[in-house]
């Protein structure tokens, strides 16, 4: 039986900066963080990073996929907040992956060497997979 919470909030949205976010705990213990648009202000950066922290926060271990279909473009205020899910989950003894991102962002991410840095999975399912199996291919590479 999985206990189905979902959470969608809106974030403020303009024409030049779209930005929307949701959490999905479906899958507990593992939350799917959905980021749609495009992540560039410190609001809107700051805001997602306090509402996963004010509704995620105490979990512990905290294990999160961000899924980054929906992502159109990250600048340093992005790349910033993703770091610090990293190391939120994995100061908690979880983890967080990263998945769906577009040519442009893996562009960035092997730029920025955050491609080293983060777990790379096809989706929530093998995320889930990880939690569940005692030696994980993060685990083997640790």
């Amino acid at each position: 039986i999985i206990n189905h919470s979902y959470i969608s909030l809106p974030c403020p949205m303009d024409l030049e900066n779209p930005f929307s976010y949701q959490i999905d705990s479906a899958q507990a213990p593992l939350h799917v963080l959905v980021l749609e648009g495009k992540l560039l202000s410190a609001y809107d950066a700051q805001r997602f990073l306090r509402t996963v922290q004010e509704q995620l926060g105490e979990e512990k271990p905290l294990y999160l996929y961000l899924d980054l279909k929906g992502l159109e473009y990250i600048n340093s205020e992005g790349l910033n907040v993703l770091l610090k899910l990293l190391t939120m989950s994995r100061n908690s003894g979880g983890e967080a992956w990263i998945g769906g991102s577009n040519d442009s962002l893996n562009e960035l991410f092997i730029l920025t060497k955050i491609h080293h840095i983060f777990a790379t999975v096809s989706g929530p399912e093998e995320a889930f997979q990880e939690i569940q199996a005692p030696n994980s291919k993060r685990k083997e590479d640790a």
